[in-house]
């Protein structure tokens, strides 16, 4: 049960994060760092682009760099799994 707890929280919990700075905070470093912590969740990533162009906020828009900076994370994670992996065998 524990377990699950924390795997949601860490997929969910940056989604939250981004949600409650840009509602309720407006320190612009409190607000950088919900996007910075936002890279490893692949929520985030897809909450961050629009269905539809025309269907993003005019304020907000779109904030591609979390999704492209998931998709770096998720690289430079998958590639060290691989030369760990090749490392041990």
């Amino acid at each position: 049960m524990a377990t699950c707890l924390i795997i949601l929280t860490l997929l969910f919990g940056p989604v939250a994060a981004q949600t409650f700075t840009d509602n309720f905070l407006t320190n612009a470093s409190v607000v950088s760092i919900a996007e910075l912590i936002s890279y490893y969740s692949p929520f985030a990533a897809v909450f961050s682009l629009p269905l539809q162009i025309s269907d993003a906020l005019p304020g907000r828009g779109s904030q591609v760099m979390v999704f492209w900076g998931f998709l770096g994370f998720v690289l430079v994670y998958n590639l060290a799994l691989l030369f760990g992996m090749m490392w041990l065998f």
